[in-house]
């Protein structure tokens, strides 16, 4: 068996954790432009394969290196860019399994505690929660509508 045959197995046997863009919804495409652009100027710390939890007050680091650096960034959208980071469920997964928090250069400076640990955790819980209830709504709904459209022989 070649390498390149054995590279195909494993990639076909791999399942892939990215949406593809078509079945994003406009918020998750926006989303993930923020997070594109936050990886393209600061790759050390916001790549995506492993999400490292960023120092608390990272956001201040971030604007005055956009500001050294002339970044086409306002404060704005480095915020909002940094919160959809935060709240993605792989950044909340590095949080609860703790280890270091990291600065712009990719440096850990401090630990995740286990107060943040719970947070994160709890936010992941409220998540499924709401996913759950969200599928079994949208499954009721489509029983019943399927119900109501069939057409009875009952007299």
């Amino acid at each position: 068996m070649n390498k390149q045959s054995t590279q195909q197995d494993q990639t076909a046997r791999k399942p892939s954790r990215r949406i593809p863009w078509r079945h994003m919804t406009k918020r998750q495409r926006k989303n993930h432009r923020r997070i594109n652009r936050l990886a393209e100027y600061w790759p050390e710390l916001f790549n995506t394969d492993p999400v490292k939890p960023v120092k608390p007050g990272v956001i201040h680091d971030m604007l005055q290196d956009a500001k050294a650096r002339k970044l086409s960034m306002g404060t704005g959208t480095l915020r909002a860019a940094l919160i959809s980071y935060i709240h993605t469920t792989r950044y909340l997964r590095a949080v609860i399994a703790g280890g270091e928090r990291y600065d712009l250069k990719g440096q850990p400076c401090g630990e995740v505690t286990p107060d943040e640990k719970a947070a994160a955790r709890e936010i992941l819980k409220q998540r499924l929660e709401r996913m759950k209830q969200q599928n079994s709504q949208q499954q009721s709904a489509g029983g019943e509508a399927s119900d109501n459209g069939q057409c009875g022989t009952e007299t």
